[in-house]
């Protein structure tokens, strides 16, 4: 569907089957309403409402979807959120809905503005693939993933070709090579063998009605081919610069650890780059592939879609949450990273679709370094009227860096990284609130759920409640 894109199921009762933000289990305990979320508690209305309080409009949706009988679209101004409810996104979502046949269910696709409506439609018929020496392979080397979640070419688990797999990428290896063979053809499905009658199973025996024992997503696979093609340069050793390269200067100073690419097939690529000297080589930090190998999955790949469509040249950043809280001493080893990212669209005319996100990770404490160079001197640009007085050196300012939703990329206290400004200081966020530099967004999470004791004889036993449950309106 797409980058900010997603489907879900309704049932007749209003109730959602199926949604990417429906959230059964709590601390490994099922919730005791896992299974009568209603779509109005996860389709959250930008309306500025307070909790429960649904919109009419929203609700007049709702009551289509039960109905189950219409197939129609609709726009709504609405509020999504991510990275555990610290973010939200804000802006018109379209949605199409039709029911599932011989079913009480609809099934409904949510689709953003602008770019979710358009699609880069590009793929690459691996039979038509010719070498002179033999099958390609644009798959070469480690430095790659898939998205761990997407079905692009399985076997099925029914007949005796089934074969394991260490990996999705082993997989992905095993099936485009097998693509490019003669005799190959494309099951979209899955089919099962079994027949419920004679006059079935007497069909399913005639030449050429035999399943095959994989089961592909046909466009998928050849749109991962097409996005292994135009990326495979980046197999190419670009760490390695010479002594003029100005890029090598750039690395340095910033102290650049990482290079990535992620593609709207769920391809993501990356090269590593040598660590600075002072990083602690005893650091238990797990690597980028180990945990931002879902490509338009992952926050910064929709952070940057969304940003990007309007502004293509902002670079958006992001540091770990709280990562302050470890302290100095951490931050000073380089174990904390910046991740800054770019979006890249494909336009034809007046229309843009999202192809991929690139982007890089680099040493906070080179630019907390920098950061402090900058700020505490005077600018050149306006001559000898500054005093050191009036810069981030002097004791009458403090200064920070923050991102799009007010959590610190940088300040002169170390141990402020990675923390929502309005806990750092609480009046002067309240201030850019009222100047409008940030917007306050309430987010009602009508599926949290909280430990509540409660006094039985001597005994005393937790019982898992709704927060909103305590509330009265």
């Amino acid at each position: 569907l797409g980058v900010n894109a997603y489907a879900f199921i309704v049932t007749n009762n209003g109730y959602v089957l199926v949604h990417p933000d429906l959230r059964p289990v709590f601390q490994g305990i099922l919730k005791p309403s896992y299974n009568s979320v209603d779509m109005t508690d996860v389709e959250l209305m930008d309306d500025g409402q307070g909790p429960h309080n649904f919109s009419r409009k929203l609700l007049e949706f709702r009551e289509k979807l039960v109905q189950g009988n219409i197939t129609s679209s609709i726009s709504l101004p609405m509020k999504q959120h991510f990275d555990n409810m610290k973010r939200v996104m804000r802006g018109t979502r379209f949605y199409y809905y039709k029911p599932i046949v011989d079913s009480p269910f609809t099934l409904v696709v949510s689709l953003p503005d602008h770019y979710g409506r358009f699609q880069v439609d590009a793929v690459v018929e691996t039979h038509l693939l010719k070498s002179s020496k033999g099958k390609l392979n644009f798959f070469e080397g480690k430095s790659w993933k898939v998205h761990p979640d997407w079905f692009y070419c399985k076997y099925r688990m029914d007949t005796e070709e089934t074969q394991s797999f260490s990996s999705p990428e082993d997989e992905i290896e095993h099936f485009f090579a097998k693509t490019q063979s003669a005799g190959w053809n494309w099951p979209t499905r899955y089919q099962h063998d079994i027949q419920s009658n004679a006059s079935a199973a007497s069909k399913s025996d005639k030449p050429g009605s035999k399943n095959k024992p994989y089961y592909c997503d046909r466009t998928l696979f050849l749109s991962l081919v097409f996005d292994a093609k135009v990326t495979s340069w980046f197999n190419k050793n670009v760490s390695a610069a010479s002594a003029e390269d100005k890029g090598n200067e750039f690395k340095q100073r910033f102290g650049l650890t990482l290079v990535f690419l992620a593609t709207r097939s769920g391809l993501t690529r990356w090269q590593d780059f040598p660590y600075s000297s002072t990083r602690d080589e005893g650091a238990s930090n797990l690597h980028f592939k180990d945990i931002h190998n879902k490509a338009i999955d992952e926050v910064w790949y929709k952070r940057a879609v969304e940003q990007n469509y309007e502004d293509p040249e902002r670079f958006v950043y992001s540091v770990p949450f709280n990562s302050g809280i470890l302290g100095s001493e951490v931050l000073d080893r380089n174990e904390t990273l910046v991740t800054a990212a770019n979006a890249i669209f494909v336009e034809n005319g007046d229309k843009k679709a999202p192809a991929a996100v690139v982007g890089f990770q680099f040493q906070h404490s080179a630019l907390h370094n920098l950061f402090i160079n900058i700020t505490h001197s005077c600018p050149t640009t306006i001559g000898g009227n500054c005093k050191p007085t009036q810069t981030c050196g002097s004791d009458s300012f403090e200064c920070y860096v923050l991102d799009s939703n007010a959590y610190i990329i940088l300040s002169e206290n170390k141990e402020h990284t990675g923390y929502f400004f309005g806990e750092v200081r609480g009046y002067v966020m309240e201030q850019l609130v009222a100047e409008n530099v940030y917007r306050r967004v309430h987010i009602y999470d009508y599926q949290g759920v909280c430990f509540i004791s409660e006094n039985q004889g001597s005994s005393r036993s937790n019982s898992l409640k709704n927060p909103l449950h305590y509330l009265s309106w």
